[in-house]
């Protein structure tokens, strides 16, 4: 016991003598380059925060480097309005972060009690109310707590902004656009610089599985925690090119085991063992083990790998790629993943009704497309009701375009067979009111379908 004491004790003194380093490594810079919102970037900063930031700095840093300070700044009093708004309102959001707030982070002692878990509830659900096109996406309740550990609860309500509105555009919505965008990206990129992994990794399917679990979190869901929050440090300092970067380092540090994988399964063991290896020597904190390892029958520990040395790997091998290099395949894979996600809707709408319906599925089809059309073309020149209240993602596939009635009257002039007559008005009207089964003055591709069937087939 007395050995232990003054083991952990000389670890102590040590991790206090490194932090004690780092914290006056920062201090010297803000005397040189300022410090708060007015500091200046340099050279020097970048290699700071690569090297880890100081545990006490880590919320006002966190702050600076992403921009959260100069919203937080500029919005005072608005945190604590949107508490007192959201506190006792219930939706679906507000029930997705409830079953979620016992899975963030459960095994740090500030989400084991009460406390924590509210200040958690309260940072999401604030969130939530402010952008209920995002609301709440699974994975924010992770980075959100991490957030917490090192910022007040303001502070990492802004973070949060930053990260979800402006770091990590569209990653967390119901349908991961950006994390599904960004995925698109790193297939480039694996393609551009690990060539020999990359048609072996597509025909595993590993890519597409890894980059969502890895960028989601910031790596926070699959490396021990105490080197992680080195990648979060990192990642507010310079954006999503750092976890790239890391992404391609781990690929590449596994070639040779990734090649000789037999199925998705195996390939994803080795990244995952591999990850749950890297260590934080600057940290006291004990690694926490994730499930790969546990689930591992490999004999032996897997040898350690030094976070800050995996950090510098990946800039002496990846770091050539530029911020505005990945702006561009960003905007190229968008148009690649929203097509797909259009056409999968289209499939699953035109799946769903076409029993209902005397129609063919080819013509169910280009009723569809048109109906989206007219949707599209009132976003564009104007309709009388609000284009965001008539397109909602996050509904179920026939609920997510409707059309208002002057939309309907273009259509019904269009298609149906009684549209010629003197009485054409008062026909779509009535016939309007009749498909809108809720009565909210829209109507969605099923009742449009309907209506149509029953005038065109009887």
């Amino acid at each position: 016991g007395w050995f232990l004491c003054v083991f952990y004790a000389v670890i102590s003194i040590t991790f206090k003598a490194k932090e004690f380093l780092k914290e006056e490594a920062w201090k010297m810079h803000f005397a040189e380059y300022g410090q708060g919102i007015c500091m200046y970037r340099t050279e020097k900063t970048r290699d700071l925060a690569l090297k880890g930031i100081p545990e006490n700095m880590r919320g006002e840093l966190w702050l600076l480097l992403s921009g959260a300070i100069n919203e937080m700044v500029t919005h005072a009093g608005y945190y604590e309005d949107l508490v007192e708004k959201s506190m006792g309102k219930y939706n679906l959001a507000t029930e997705e972060i409830e079953r979620d707030l016992h899975r963030s982070l459960p095994e740090h002692p500030a989400f084991q009690n009460e406390m924590g878990i509210a200040a958690l509830r309260r940072v999401l659900t604030a969130y939530a109310f402010r952008n209920p096109n995002i609301g709440y996406c699974q994975a924010m309740n992770i980075v959100t707590s991490v957030l917490l550990l090192y910022a007040k609860e303001e502070e990492a309500f802004w973070l949060l902004v930053a990260l979800c509105e402006r770091m990590l555009p569209d990653y967390y919505n119901t349908r991961v656009v950006g994390a599904l965008v960004d995925q698109g990206v790193f297939e480039e990129l694996a393609r551009d610089y690990i060539p020999q992994l990359y048609d072996c990794m597509q025909d595993l399917g590993v890519i597409s599985t890894i980059s969502l679990s890895w960028f989601l979190t910031l790596f926070l869901s699959v490396m021990p925690f105490e080197s992680a929050v080195v990648v979060v440090d990192c990642f507010f300092y310079e954006g999503i090119k750092v976890i790239f970067q890391l992404a391609l380092a781990v690929l590449d540090a596994n070639v040779e085991k990734l090649l000789n994988c037999k199925d998705d399964g195996e390939a994803m063991t080795v990244l995952g063992r591999y990850l749950d290896s890297v260590t934080n020597k600057d940290s006291t904190l004990p690694p926490i083990p994730h499930l790969h390892s546990l689930l591992s029958d490999d004999i032996g520990p897997y040898p350690e790998v030094d976070i800050f040395r995996l950090i510098r790997t990946s800039y002496e091998k990846f770091g050539t790629i530029r911020a505005d290099l990945i702006e561009q395949m960003r905007f190229k894979q968008r148009l690649k993943v929203i097509q797909t996600l259009e056409d999968t809707t289209k499939r699953n709408v035109v799946r769903t009704i076409v029993t209902e319906t005397s129609f063919t599925i080819d013509e169910l089809e280009e009723l569809y497309a048109l109906f989206k059309a007219e949707h599209l073309t009132s976003c564009y020149w104007g309709g009388t009701s609000n284009a965001t209240d008539r397109h909602d993602p996050s509904l179920p596939y026939l609920e997510q375009y409707r059309i208002d009635f002057e939309q309907f009257k273009g259509m019904f002039t269009l298609l149906f067979p009684w549209a010629c007559g003197t009485h054409s008005d008062v026909l779509a009207a009535r016939l309007f009111r009749l498909l809108d089964e809720n009565s909210d003055s829209l109507i969605n591709f099923r009742e449009f379908v309907s209506g149509l069937s029953a005038a065109c087939h009887g």
